[in-house]
């Protein structure tokens, strides 16, 4: 029991590389870019109604089933005299701009509204990815730091139960003293069990937060200072409480409310 907890199959080394594990292996993350990535797409089809829609047309004209006739008109008939053009070709361009569309223009607010939620939802996955892997961290240091005294308070515990138990047996000593430290040992013994129970656990953990299916160690000579610093420029004072971005994420009712107001719209005429 004594010997050391065997090493995690891979350490984490330091604070940049845990952020970049989550970066490239976070599930969540992806889903919330994909979100804000799809947000946008909507803005861009809403703004489309209301740009200006250009259309070219070209049209060709062959006589396909007199090939070697000379272009021409026939004589005695209107334009006589005239040559005509072989092929025939005609091009046609429109512009049509919409004037006033109120259901077009509400559109394009809810997915205003929808693309800053969809942003403010990827801040906040991106705060409670960072928060998660620091509890994490900071558990798997102090779990494994926890399980090396663990050890050592049970080493200790051996020791003066083996010096009790000279020092019974040359008399100098009771059984009460004998029972006492044995009592010692045994709490020892389940503080260590359950210390390393705790450390499997939070190397999972860390494991899970990083999108690893095996558990993971962190490295003796992990800084946590680079974590509080990290932490200390990116967390900066909001002058208000509703600008929070898992406030605004939740803003779900505003869009939804717009997006009805949309739909009412469309009932409106909209001249051209």
């Amino acid at each position: 029991m004594l010997a050391p907890v065997p090493p995690a199959p891979r350490r984490v080394k330091s604070w940049d590389e845990a952020r970049a594990l989550v970066r490239e292996r976070s599930t969540d993350l992806r889903g919330a870019q994909a979100g804000v990535e799809r947000a946008s797409g909507r803005w861009r089809q809403a703004l489309s109604v209301l740009l200006p829609h250009a259309r070219t047309q070209v049209a060709v004209a062959q006589d396909l089933l007199n090939p070697t006739l000379a272009p021409g008109v026939l004589p005695g008939t209107a334009g006589e005299g005239r040559t005509a053009t072989r092929p025939a070709v005609t091009l046609t361009t429109t512009l049509t701009q919409s004037l006033v569309d109120v259901s077009a223009w509400r559109g394009l607010s809810s997915a205003r509204e929808a693309e800053a939620s969809a942003v403010a939802s990827l801040q906040d996955t991106r705060r409670r990815l960072v928060l998660g892997l620091a509890q994490a961290l900071v558990a798997t240091v102090a779990a494994e730091r926890a399980a090396e005294m663990n050890r050592v308070g049970l080493l200790r515990a051996l020791e003066r139960a083996a010096l009790t138990q000279r020092a019974f047996e040359l008399g100098a000593g009771n059984p009460l003293d004998v029972v006492r430290v044995q009592q010692d040992v045994a709490v020892a013994r389940g503080a260590l069990v359950a210390g390393d129970e705790q450390l499997r656990r939070t190397r999972e953990a860390l494991g899970l937060a990083l999108g690893f299916g095996e558990p993971l160690g962190v490295d003796p000579s992990f800084d946590l200072r680079g974590l509080v610093d990290d932490t200390r420029r990116d967390c900066a004072a909001l002058e208000n409480l509703d600008e929070r971005a898992d406030l605004v994420a939740a803003a779900a009712l505003r869009v939804s409310e717009r997006w009805h107001g949309r739909a009412g719209a469309r009932r409106w005429p909209r001249p051209w």
